[in-house]
């Protein structure tokens, strides 16, 4: 099954969010065509959530938290953020700042 490239879905999310009034932004750039994604949902309050782009079994595209669900303080998340660029240097990492809490993932979540 043939994928959207990497930097085509971040620029059509990018553009998705600001339309929705949030501020998003890329952190890192990845691998232009087959880089994994990485968001991480801000919602301004000192917290932080990421979720990964992934594919389940079935060949269709989820999201999976990183982290603790519900999230967890911001420095935890970067530095896990730290932690995954030391060994994977070709994923992208885009921030989504969110103090409403109305982002949704274009995908389901598995838990």
């Amino acid at each position: 099954m043939d994928r959207l490239r990497s930097d085509f879905w971040v620029s059509a999310q990018l553009s998705q969010t600001q339309a929705m009034g949030l501020f998003s932004f890329v952190v890192k750039k990845g691998d232009p065509e087959r880089g994994g994604i990485i968001i991480k949902h801000a919602p301004l309050n000192g917290t932080a959530q990421l979720f990964e782009r992934s594919v389940d079994f079935d060949d269709n595209v989820v999201w999976r938290q990183l982290g603790p669900e519900g999230g967890e303080a911001e420095a935890k998340a970067d530095e896990r953020l730290k932690r995954r660029l030391s060994f994977d240097p070709d994923v992208w990492i885009v921030e989504i700042e969110d103090p409403q809490n109305i982002y949704q993932l274009d995908a389901p979540l598995l838990v």
